[in-house]
């Protein structure tokens, strides 16, 4: 990936450096999987029907090269868990591995990672004693084997109550994979160190509210970064400390945008350390950058193109 690429953006931005000019995304609507690209400069998006099992939901991927014609991505149906290969050329997409897991649970719809042992890292759970622990799913790419989840300890799944969705985010210099979760009233990060094959639980210091929308985690340089759009309310991002504190840098309650939620809000691009969140309403879509370094947003407005319903996005790397 070139920034020359994306300078679109920053011509009409000076204080954002680098910023992707399209974005990858899949929908699925009517009992079809569609995989498109949303063009930000033009506003375009181009949108393929995907042959696949009627009953596989997407609930993520990792982000494609524009060079390749290959997409790998995480979906469930009502028995299984899958890692996928979608051919964008053939727009066909067929199961790598498949497993039948022995217990139900939530998954939040989220941009998975590749660690450095070329793993697929997912949030998930494991039955360990009769109940559902937090866990960390491996899935080696490649050898097409999934490893022993990583039970985390604490963090216990209720059989009854909420649902709870892990997010997931890593950091590939120190190896750490965090997962934010809450289990009742407890809200807490996990920190696994890949080197040393151990973790530790990290506390939060606020109370969670019901999310009524989305939430994301996002890794970087150091820091943990906590997106949430309340439906109807607005938008919030939060630097979360390993310490516990929780600071909020951002607030949106701009009631012109109307934060329907009608799709995934959140797309980060590690390359220029933004993050775009999306807002449509109508025709148009509210287009606001947030710089991780500055704390500064700049913001847009595009045609908007992208399907009501699509959940799973991501930048399309150069």
């Amino acid at each position: 990936m070139k920034c020359s690429d994306r300078i679109w953006l920053a011509r009409q931005a000076p204080n954002i450096k680098c910023q992707p000019s399209t974005f990858q995304f899949f929908n699925e609507k009517g009992g079809y999987i569609y995989y498109g690209v949303y063009n930000l400069e033009t506003g375009n998006a181009s949108l393929n029907q995907i042959d696949s099992d009627p009953d596989l939901s997407i609930l993520g991927f990792l982000p494609k090269n524009s060079s390749s014609n290959e997409v790998i991505a995480f979906g469930i149906t009502q028995t299984t868990l899958q890692i996928d290969g979608l051919d964008t050329d053939q727009n066909s997409i067929s199961p790598i591995f498949t497993i039948k897991p022995s217990y139900k649970y939530d998954y939040a719809a989220q941009q998975f990672v590749l660690n450095r042992f070329n793993t697929i890292l997912v949030p998930g759970s494991t039955l360990l004693n009769g109940k559902n622990y937090l866990s960390l799913l491996q899935f080696k790419f490649g050898s097409n084997t999934r490893l022993p989840p990583i039970p985390l300890g604490q963090g216990i799944i209720p059989t009854g109550g909420s649902p709870i969705y892990p997010l997931g985010a890593y950091d590939p210099i120190l190896q750490d994979y965090y997962i934010y979760y809450t289990v009742g009233g407890q809200t807490a990060i996990i920190k696994y160190n890949f080197i040393i094959n151990s973790y530790a639980i990290l506390p939060l210091d606020f109370v969670p509210t019901k999310l009524n929308g989305i939430d994301q985690l996002f890794f970087f340089k150091g820091d943990l970064f906590y997106c949430r759009i309340d439906k109807g309310v607005g938008v919030t991002i939060a630097l979360m400390s390993l310490g516990g504190e929780v600071n909020y840098l951002y607030k949106d309650t701009n009631a012109d945008k109307k934060f329907s939620v009608t799709i995934q809000p959140f797309v980060f691009d590690q390359p220029s350390g933004t993050v775009s969140i999306l807002n449509p309403v109508g025709d148009t879509l509210y287009l606001d950058v947030f710089d991780l370094t500055s704390y500064e947003v700049t913001s847009f407005t595009k045609p908007n193109n992208i399907p009501t319903g699509t959940f799973v996005i991501s930048t399309l790397y150069q």
